[in-house]
């Protein structure tokens, strides 16, 4: 756990700005914001539903590690997407599970945010540079299949 004062500024071309899911077990991540988290402030973004485990999303996930072993990889999905954080597109992820749905986190402050980022998500977009202030921690376990 720590304290995050980030600066969130236009076009800067920050690879957490591309949808993306995280690769570790259990994917989960937190988000203390003693403040106010608004549009302008790029809040962390969602794809609701983009990762159920379905057969179009497991052929898109197939098709994807094809793509990176042949390094057909589109420079949009950054590398990233090579190391295993799969990226996608809002249009893409829509077509794999049309279920899905963007949702922006907008929150009152004083407000804690508990994200499964095994789901689709980035940090927001902005119009002006701004800073936002959180305290950020993640829950991870050394052994997470229990090998030995």
């Amino acid at each position: 756990m720590f304290l995050q004062r980030h600066l969130n500024r236009v076009d800067d071309g920050d690879v957490s700005k591309v949808y993306h899911y995280d690769t570790f077990f259990p994917a989960i991540k937190f988000w203390y914001f003693p403040e106010d988290v608004q549009l302008s402030h790029g809040p962390l973004n969602v794809l609701t539903r983009s990762t159920n485990l379905s057969h179009r999303f497991l052929h898109w996930v197939h098709q994807q590690s094809i793509n990176i072993a042949e390094n057909k990889i589109e420079p949009w999905r950054t590398v990233g997407h090579a190391e295993g954080s799969l990226r996608t597109s809002i249009e893409e992820a829509c077509a794999v599970e049309p279920a899905t749905k963007e949702k922006l986190l907008t929150v009152p402050g004083n407000t804690l945010v508990i994200a499964n980022v095994l789901n689709f998500h980035r940090r927001g977009e902005v119009a002006a540079d701004c800073i936002r202030k959180a305290v950020h921690g993640s829950v991870r376990v050394n052994n997470p299949f229990y090998l030995r």
